[in-house]
């Protein structure tokens, strides 16, 4: 806010430029703009005059415009971005925190049912992005909430967390002529399936940075990350190319299987205290396995049992552990199936949910979705 003003712009924040996290650590509210430490207790605008040559605000008048790029045959869709629940701008911090990464853990674009289907989309399938202006990759999420003829991207991805995901690479460069607000919130886009040859998932310890990839992502859990990755390429060249991430130093230190065919890999590192360090599922795309043990085994680095080792690559646990699904509720992490299950065994309404899972009792923010569970197994039950 201090960079090139000389006082003509009044947000400015450069007193504190060089505030210590020991300061920010007691930092009390105060008034702004400030341009020292110095205490302000005059409110901005407060003595009813602006920054104009006589001191009276001004008003700019404006006249409502049609959108720079209309769809047409080429680009047939409306795109929309914006932000999601629990992230914020580029998620340098919030994609850090597994509870927050939990709810969407991969870029996805909505798009309505009738919308999918034309395309010959399905939930979860890998999607090219284009405009005039650049593409992006993206999963599919079918929504009944999103509206007909449009799509809905996330802002929040950048290269820190997803291959070719951001939103920007879309973006109209047209700006309005007063504010110089860019046209971010439409823009004609073309939304293609995108023909991959096999998937993986790494699970791990490291914080890594994948290249060569065509599409990878990750997020933020207890313990580590998780790596989507995929790729055109056929499934034994995938195995190839996802191997080069295992971060194994010692072959008796690494546990793995491939089938008799080539085409599916799986491959699980044991630390020198013997728990799991990490995990590498290969696969054709949809015969991947769950990997909600795997994930939590990465989080409690407890040794494991020989039961447990056994177990690993296949990837389910040796106890019985339904997977929870897409996580819902972050506050309490409960997912999906956990609410579809409770919904099928009587809670039919949000309060019913809340008293037996804890479910939407605390920030809130998950309820609508709730409710959407809700409806859904109801009209299924009906059916």
């Amino acid at each position: 806010s201090a960079f090139e003003n000389g006082g003509e712009r009044l947000f400015d924040l450069g007193g504190f430029a060089d505030l210590t996290d020991e300061d920010y650590s007691t930092f009390a509210p105060r008034l702004w703009p400030t341009s020292d430490r110095g205490e302000h207790q005059t409110r901005l605008f407060g003595d009813g005059r602006f920054p104009t040559p006589d001191g009276r605000a001004r008003f700019v008048a404006v006249r409502q415009e049609a959108t720079a790029f209309s769809v047409d045959a080429d680009y047939p869709l409306a795109l929309n971005t914006g932000r999601l629940r629990d992230q914020w701008h580029t998620m340098t911090r919030t994609g850090n925190v597994p509870r927050l990464m939990a709810n969407v853990p991969e870029p996805a674009v909505d798009l309505h049912p009738a919308d999918a289907a034309a395309r010959h989309l399905k939930d979860g399938d890998l999607a090219q992005l284009s405009t005039r202006f650049g593409f992006v990759r993206a999963r599919v999420r079918v929504a009944d909430s999103q509206r007909r003829g449009h799509a809905f991207l996330p802002m929040h991805w950048s290269g820190q967390f997803a291959a070719r995901a951001a939103a920007g690479l879309l973006s109209s460069p047209v700006t309005d002529p007063h504010s110089g607000q860019p046209e971010l919130k439409h823009v004609p886009v073309r939304i293609v399936r995108e023909e991959t040859g096999w998937a993986g998932v790494l699970i791990t310890r490291r914080d890594l940075r994948p290249t060569g990839f065509v599409h990878w992502s990750r997020h933020a859990v207890d313990g580590g990350w998780v790596y989507e990755l995929t790729g055109t390429e056929p499934p034994d060249q995938g195995i190839l190319l996802a191997r080069k991430l295992l971060g194994v130093k010692r072959r008796d230190q690494l546990l793995e299987y491939t089938d008799r065919r080539g085409l599916a890999y799986r491959a699980a590192a044991i630390d020198d205290g013997g728990a799991m360090a990490e995990a590498l599922l290969v696969a054709a795309p949809d015969q991947l396995p769950a990997r909600d043990w795997l994930v939590s085994l990465l989080a409690t680095r407890q040794k494991l049992s020989t039961a447990d080792r056994h177990a690993l690559l296949s990837g389910r646990s040796p106890v019985p552990m339904p997977p929870i699904g897409r996580v819902v509720c972050a506050c309490f992490h409960v997912g999906a199936n956990q609410i579809a299950s409770a919904v099928a065994s009587g809670c039919d309404s949000l309060e019913a949910i809340g008293e037996t899972l804890r479910a939407g009792t605390n920030c809130g923010s998950c309820r609508s979705e709730i409710r959407a569970i809700i409806g859904a197994r109801q009209v299924q039950a009906a059916e």
